[in-house]
């Protein structure tokens, strides 16, 4: 079940928030749309499709039917450890939410009785975890290996190379940089020069945006900014398909890459490793290696949660 499979993931990544799980009351539309990926990230098998098709033949007895599995939905959800639910397709009054609530409060002691009828498999992939059928384990992602093309390969390994020496908190070069940025940006000339310096090999090799915040070392040595239209740095989002990105449907979703770019070294593991803090919008036009060096960015003191391994990448 894949609502577990969250909440082991958390467990393992030592984030303590509340969860609150998705119900949604399915109707046939609805369960098209979603069996054909049209609504990000939810997703409705075609077994599950047809069988919602059939019981609303009859509307009163398909919508019964579809209370009744969101109820005991519910319950799985709160037998699970989720703090709470969001209940959607409920868009006339409040009475269908009330049957619903009532429904759950009588089979939540039986919740797992009803955990099979969610583990149905879509067809779009195993996710981060496997649940083994034979040890009821879960295996992570890091002994898995993928093949990224060999300019993807060797764009990741130089930029990584380049990171390693010099933008990391125990760099070899870094406490030159430190000096140097220390005397740089006490003038309005030097924060230019070294703003001119870094744009021009960035905006070349990663498209950069200028956000003065980077978190490239987090997506693989790609830029969230200009590589994902949500700009989303703890990627990726549901709306993915096969991919590809659902915005640019054209292009390949820049968290899929970054999958691939660390897997390809072994090194897929550091994608469960911590969060990454929200970019920091006060930094936007500024340079970037100056507000690491100097400690302004989200990798700087206290900008970091306790828990985000992500930060030390």
């Amino acid at each position: 079940v894949k609502f577990a499979e969250l909440l082991e993931m958390q467990r393992r990544m030592g984030v303590f928030l509340p969860a609150i799980g998705s119900v949604y009351l399915l109707t046939p539309n609805t369960a098209r749309l979603m069996n054909d990926g049209r609504i990000p990230g939810a997703v409705v098998s075609r077994s599950l499709m047809e069988k919602v098709i059939a019981e609303w033949k009859d509307p009163e007895s398909g919508r019964g039917a579809s209370i009744e599995r969101a109820a005991r939905l519910g319950a799985v959800l709160k037998g699970l450890g989720y703090r709470g639910i969001h209940i959607g397709g409920v868009h006339r009054d409040f009475s269908i939410a009330a049957r619903l609530i009532d429904r759950m409060t009588v089979l939540e002691k039986s919740w797992r009785d009803f955990m099979p009828e969610f583990d149905e498999k879509s067809g779009r992939g195993d996710g981060y975890f496997l649940n083994q059928e034979k040890t009821g384990a879960f295996t992570g992602i890091e002994s898995s290996r993928e093949s990224c093309g060999f300019f993807d390969s060797m764009h990741y390994r130089m930029m990584r190379t380049l990171h390693n020496t010099g933008f990391k908190s125990d760099a070899p070069l870094g406490p030159l940089f430190r000096n140097l940025g220390r005397k740089l940006d006490k003038s309005r000339a030097g924060r230019r020069l070294i703003y001119l310096a870094e744009d021009i090999p960035k905006s070349l090799f990663l498209g950069c945006r200028k956000c003065g915040d980077c978190a490239i070392q987090h997506v693989g040595f790609l830029c969230p900014e200009s590589g994902c239209p949500k700009h989303i740095r703890n990627g990726a989002c549901g709306g993915s398909r096969n991919g590809f990105c659902e915005v640019n449907t054209d292009r390949l979703c820049v968290w899929y890459r970054a999958w691939r770019r660390f897997a390809s070294s072994g090194q897929a593991g550091l994608m469960a490793e911590g969060l990454v803090p929200p970019r920091m919008w006060a930094l936007d036009g500024t340079s970037s290696w100056l507000n690491f060096h100097l400690g302004r960015d989200h990798q700087g003191a206290g900008n970091c949660l306790e828990h985000t391994g992500s930060c030390k990448m």
